[in-house]
């Protein structure tokens, strides 16, 4: 049985109200915007579309994504660019 493996956003999202309610966390309106802008990468609360197979119908709906440069998820594609690009292979 694979197992898998949580998102930064998941587990953001998990502890996030927790860390923030807790002793002054300390953090700069910067690093709260980033916090909340990972929290909500690829749900609901940045909006989305709808996808459609053309051949068979089938409709899947496809969440935004954050773009925060922070966000491992969303710069995934441009990091494996880079890497690919990169002579140290």
């Amino acid at each position: 049985m694979t197992r898998v493996r949580p998102t930064v956003a998941e587990v953001i999202r998990s502890v996030r109200d927790e860390f923030l309610d807790g002793d002054d966390p300390g953090l700069t309106p910067q690093q709260r915007r980033t916090l909340n802008d990972l929290a909500a990468c690829r749900t609901a609360a940045l909006g989305g579309h709808e996808l459609e197979c053309p051949e068979c119908g089938h409709q899947q709906i496809a969440y935004n994504s954050c773009g925060n440069r922070h966000c491992p998820t969303c710069q995934a594609t441009a990091s494996a660019r880079w890497l690919a690009g990169s002579p140290c292979r």
